[in-house]
């Protein structure tokens, strides 16, 4: 006979899995488990490492010390939030992929006060006041760790075809009251911050030819021109 007490330990990965996408019903994670192999014959071993697998992918919590990167997506209201051991990043929800990009906003956070799916997220800013945003459904990893403050990727060279899925924020120079903000997305969109308005500008795009921290943001267009913009001062992972 095979050792009973194995049970509550499959039955508490199970449970870990599926408390972190409540939306599945029990048989919807089955055949999430099943899509990566697991079948009747599968030994509980090959079972605790995929539900294990599913678990570090999309975690049921974050802690104050989590150190890696992570979109975090709530409801009522809708935002995608991206937190790094430094930084919070918040737009609200597109309602659709042919409705205007919301601007983001990054700011430096003193840590994160409750992220649980299920449960409303609040991150404390530096100076401790504490955000509140809408209920977290879903938390997906981006990045396992984040080496620092300033760890960001290189994006000269990056080539609309190579963006996989990845959507980036850079802040141009400016000074206090106004400055410009572009998401790195299919599309380019140019927050441009004035002191009394938002100007936002969708803008096709190819390749950016520069695009590192301390250089001219440089963009390659559709119809063979380039588009200089203000020196990048910060690149910021939003997925």
């Amino acid at each position: 006979m095979k050792d009973p007490l194995r049970i509550p330990h499959v039955l508490e990965a199970l449970a870990r899995a599926w408390e972190s996408q409540p939306d599945l019903t029990l048989p919807q994670l089955y055949g999430v488990l099943e899509s990566r192999g697991i079948g009747w014959n599968s030994t509980d071993e090959e079972v605790l490492d995929t539900l294990s697998a599913l678990t570090a992918e999309r975690p049921s919590l974050l802690t104050a010390d989590s150190p890696g990167r992570y979109l975090v997506e709530t409801e009522q209201p809708s935002y995608r939030v991206t937190l790094d051991p430094w930084w919070a990043a918040v737009r609200p929800a597109r309602r659709g992929p042919e409705t205007d990009a919301p601007q983001p906003v990054v700011w430096r956070h003193g840590g994160i006060r409750r992220c649980a799916v299920g449960q409303p997220l609040s991150v404390l800013s530096a100076a401790g006041t504490v955000h509140r945003f809408g209920l977290v459904n879903r938390i997906t990893v981006l990045t396992t760790t984040v080496d620092s403050i300033t760890d960001a990727p290189d994006l000269d060279g990056l080539r609309h075809d190579e963006l996989d899925g990845h959507v980036y924020l850079l802040r141009l120079a400016g000074d206090e009251h106004a400055g410009t903000t572009v998401l790195v997305d299919h599309a380019l969109w140019i927050f441009d911050v004035s002191r009394r308005e938002v100007q936002r500008d969708r803008v096709p795009w190819t390749r950016l030819a520069s695009a590192s921290v301390g250089t001219e943001l440089v963009v390659d267009r559709p119809n063979g021109g380039r588009m200089r913009l203000p020196v990048v001062e910060q690149v910021t992972v939003l997925e």
